[in-house]
């Protein structure tokens, strides 16, 4: 990320101000749903709470980016108050499931993983670099699960009416890459060597998120038992190889 951390700021915040200019200039009755990644929230909290999500620094090693989400909440308010174009934002932690880029630089970080995996299988190298320690803990979603979450939105113009304020599509449960590593290490015939790249940057610490106030607006919403997440993902890469 740092590699290319201009051009990721650059185009992100033209991204963002190209949204919304077009959304103006297209009238009235507009709603805009906007994801907006965990990595937004300060660096070293230990718990993402929605109210505090401006307390401090994003983490360094996702500084360009994270800083775009904060300025497309910044966008959403202030076109709101000029233009009534309204924003419903959540924040998401990391996520995963079929239909992401085979390419391990493009793809999102579970899903790179994966697709690693499942090369490593499919070429009998029977082994895996993982960057950094193993130590930090993350957050998963689904992402058919963030579809589920849109499509009743979309579904309820009440629910739209109480979200006025970010609300994360959490489960406030975390896991270390370590143990993500080994949950996908037994979703394959043979166990695989698993290398940790320890002069890799490992990022933030720990991203888990509070799910309080999702609970409170989507009451008995069931994610994606992670085992069947995974387990779906890895089909997918397997029926897309080679890549």
């Amino acid at each position: 990320v740092s590699k290319f951390a201009g051009d990721i700021i650059n185009n992100n915040v033209q991204m963002i101000s190209a949204l919304y200019e077009a959304l103006r200039k297209v009238g009235k009755n507009i709603t805009v749903i906007n994801p907006i990644a965990n990595c937004a929230f300060p660096g070293d909290a230990n718990l993402y709470q929605e109210s505090q999500w401006l307390f401090g620094e994003v983490h360094d090693s996702v500084a360009s980016y994270g800083n775009s989400r904060r300025l497309m909440y910044a966008y959403s308010t202030a076109y709101r108050k000029q233009y009534n174009i309204k924003t419903i934002n959540f924040f998401v932690p990391n996520m995963y499931g079929e239909y992401d880029s085979t390419d391990p630089n493009k793809a999102h970080a579970l899903n790179a993983l994966i697709s690693k995996f499942v090369k490593a299988e499919m070429n009998g190298t029977w082994e895996v670099d993982i960057w950094g320690t193993g130590s930090p803990i993350r957050e998963w979603l689904y992402a058919k699960d963030y579809a589920k979450v849109i499509v009743k939105v979309l579904k309820d113009s009440n629910l739209q009416d109480m979200l006025t304020q970010p609300v994360s599509i959490a489960q406030n449960n975390g896991i270390s890459m370590k143990e993500l590593a080994d949950i996908i290490n037994v979703n394959f015939s043979n166990k695989m060597n698993l290398k940790y790249l320890t002069d890799m940057q490992d990022g933030a610490p720990k991203k888990v998120m509070a799910n309080e106030k999702f609970r409170e607006h989507f009451g008995t919403f069931e994610f994606t038992d992670f085992n069947v997440g995974i387990k779906n993902t890895i089909k997918y890469y397997k029926s897309q190889y080679p890549y």
